[in-house]
């Protein structure tokens, strides 16, 4: 399922048609719920589904997408170890997305955690470079 709802968010990027973001979002929500708690895979359907609400506010302008994709954004980073190789690249969705709100909503608290997430992000990588 969730292969199948990133390859319709990829179609969409091709398309540019909105069914097929919403088709995305309700199949990325169909995999969470078969992925509850800690399941391994978790993270991976949260990031699916908050990269299709994201997508879906750039066109709509729903804040309500942006909020709700923000939310999954922290949660999967919650999830995901330290030590995933998957970890850089959800922060940086999580920082494009706190920093598109605050564009909308100028909430400077938005602004201050995506820097700070950069910042961890780029100490992280230092530190593995020198290991």
């Amino acid at each position: 399922m969730t292969v199948l709802a990133n390859a319709t968010l990829y179609h969409f990027h091709q398309s540019a048609r909105i069914c097929d973001l919403d088709t995305s979002a309700s199949l990325h929500r169909n995999a969470l719920l078969l992925r509850a708690g800690r399941h391994v895979k978790r993270p991976a359907s949260l990031t699916g589904l908050a990269a299709a609400l994201h997508a879906r506010f750039h066109r709509k302008c729903q804040l309500q997408d942006l909020d709700e994709s923000i939310s999954l954004y922290r949660e999967a980073l919650v999830l995901l170890p330290k030590s995933h190789t998957d970890r850089p690249g959800l922060i940086n969705q999580f920082a494009a997305a706190l920093i598109a709100r605050y564009g909308e909503t100028a909430q400077l608290l938005d602004l201050h955690t995506a820097k700070s997430l950069l910042d961890v992000r780029i100490a992280n990588q230092s530190l593995m470079a020198v290991i």
